[in-house]
């Protein structure tokens, strides 16, 4: 963090999106595993293919469709949304879930 604190703009940017275990999104028994690199979008369609194993999950997508819109939701990951939440204190709707 820099002298001017968390929300001080930033000479460098990283993009994680080609770091092929954060994209990684996997569905078991167990729930749905989803890396901080998976795209809004991505992870819409994972919950709306399972809906059938839980009922939250039809939930959650149909909650997650209402954020942003289909460009934001195609690039922007849900980690990266919670984490501005958190850093920035970004007005975010999928921390409210």
């Amino acid at each position: 963090m820099g002298a001017d604190g968390p929300n001080a703009d930033s000479d460098v940017f990283i993009d994680i999106s080609s770091i092929p275990e954060l994209s990684v999104h996997e569905v078991s028994k167990a729930g749905i595993h989803a890396g901080a690199a998976v795209t809004i979008s991505t992870l819409i369609k994972t919950l709306t293919a399972q809906a059938s194993t839980s009922p939250s999950f039809e939930s959650l997508a149909a909650h997650m469709k209402r954020v942003g819109n289909w460009q934001v939701r195609n690039v922007g990951s849900w980690a990266g949304n919670l984490t501005m939440a958190k850093v920035r204190k970004f007005a975010s709707d999928l921390a409210t879930i």
